[in-house]
């Protein structure tokens, strides 16, 4: 956890994870069906609603109604709609970042989003498998990189803006701008699965 981050308050990093998941939703949007990204943006509505207004009141349930979303229970990684399941893990992270003011690891937002964006670092359709020691990762490529650099600009939002409305609208533009952006790299990765 960075300097600035320790001294965010729980309410703030709720609205970075909500941010995080704002991002994946992206990814939900080019793998879910029609039905299951409406139910996801509603959802990530209620969370932006409840970060914002610090209403913890309810969250637990926003956990419950995306566990019930179908892409949810995505066990085969070979499908497209396994991506979802990955991205509505950010959901749920945000949402329960609300559910537990006071409890869970700050970071877990974090870490979960960039796993998840790793993922679009690897071969897309057509390109030659990449064959990973174990051992030696490969370091972080682009996406991933481009994940946490975005996480450490939405700390800096949230450090340094007063009114958390102004904060909540700057983190959900910077998010669904920066979603918009890597479309590209995640569409070429999806593509190369059925």
């Amino acid at each position: 956890m960075t300097m600035d981050e320790h001294r965010i308050d729980q309410q703030r990093r709720a609205l970075l994870a909500a941010a995080a998941a704002e991002r994946a939703m992206a990814i939900i949007d080019l793998c879910a069906s029609t039905r299951s990204r409406a139910l996801a943006r509603k959802i990530l509505d209620e969370i932006w609603h409840a970060a914002e207004l610090g209403e913890a009141r309810g969250a637990r349930e926003l956990v419950r109604r995306i566990e019930r979303i179908p892409e949810a229970r995505i066990t085969d990684s070979n499908r497209r709609t396994f991506f979802a399941q990955e991205a509505l893990e950010s959901l749920a992270v945000a949402a329960s970042s609300i559910a537990e003011w006071d409890a869970g690891n700050p970071e877990d937002y974090r870490s979960v989003a960039a796993g998840i964006f790793s993922a679009y670092d690897g071969p897309g359709e057509g390109d030659p498998p990449q064959i990973i020691d174990p051992r030696n990762p490969p370091p972080p490529g682009p996406v991933e990189f481009g994940e946490r650099a975005q996480q450490e600009r939405d700390i800096e939002v949230a450090s340094s803006t007063g009114v958390v409305t102004e904060m909540a609208e700057a983190l959900r533009a910077d998010a669904r701008r920066y979603a918009e952006a890597i479309v590209p790299q995640i569409e070429r990765v999806i593509r190369s699965y059925r």
